[in-house]
């Protein structure tokens, strides 16, 4: 069992004091995952009732009978069972009848932001500002790269803008899914409705570009394939010469 150790000494107290963080569940999955660590439901569980994208936290891992299996605790789940004292690495046990084994090929660690803006994004998600007040040098329609959010005091998510360094990089105030920094002082903490999520539209008929126009929002991209386009005597549209 492997686990790892930080020491840190409190000098006015006299006192040393060991931090343990999680348990790395190293007898699955390559160690790839740690006891607590948020998973997302990739692929078939084999239960009808848990769908692909289903979010859990990591139990315990298990070898048991040549297994590759890692219990989940299972957001919402309730047909589960306490690990059946299956549990080789990591925790003991689950508790409850939330939690359910499932093979390591059919979860990945979650990126999801769970701590803010209704979990509509996930790390290096791209966003487009909305708001022209936020910092010099920041205007409405930038695309930036979501790193992490936060959820004391105000609900935001940290944002590293494309081509701008008047920001700051205080991501130790992230508190769920962080993700790698972008360049230095390109980072800055935005309100949920400064920012909407980013997207780029490939058309290549007129009947493709109308479609993207109607879902497409402030910020957003459409790419059109090479052609002839005009525009409708009427002012009404574009038209693909095909």
């Amino acid at each position: 069992m492997k686990i790892r150790v930080v020491l840190a000494s409190i000098v006015l107290g006299l006192l040393a004091q060991v931090q343990v963080s999680a348990q790395v569940v190293d007898c699955v999955c390559d160690s790839v995952y740690s006891v607590g660590d948020r998973v997302v439901l990739t692929g078939d569980s084999g239960l009808g009732d848990l769908p692909v994208g289903s979010l859990g936290t990591v139990v315990c891992g298990s070898n048991a009978f040549g297994a590759n299996l890692i219990l989940v605790d299972w957001d919402g789940y309730d047909g589960g069972h306490d690990g059946n004292g299956f549990c080789t690495c990591g925790e003991s046990a689950g508790s409850g009848t939330s939690n359910y084994y499932v093979d390591c090929g059919v979860i990945q660690l979650s990126t999801l932001i769970e701590c803010a803006c209704d979990l509509e994004y996930s790390v290096g998600d791209r966003v487009a500002l909305l708001d022209d007040n936020v910092a010099p040098g920041l205007s409405v329609g930038t695309l930036g790269t979501v790193v992490c959010g936060k959820s004391n005091n105000e609900l935001q998510v940290f944002v590293s803008w494309d081509d701008w360094g008047n920001g700051n990089d205080n991501s130790q105030y992230c508190a769920c899914a962080e993700g790698s920094l972008g360049p230095q002082f390109s980072h800055y903490w935005m309100e949920c409705d400064q920012v909407r999520a980013h997207q780029t539209f490939e058309v290549e008929n007129a009947a493709e570009f109308y479609d993207a126009l109607d879902e497409a929002g402030f910020g957003d991209i459409i790419t059109m394939a090479p052609g002839n386009y005009y525009v409708n005597g009427d002012g009404s549209g574009v038209v693909v010469d095909e």
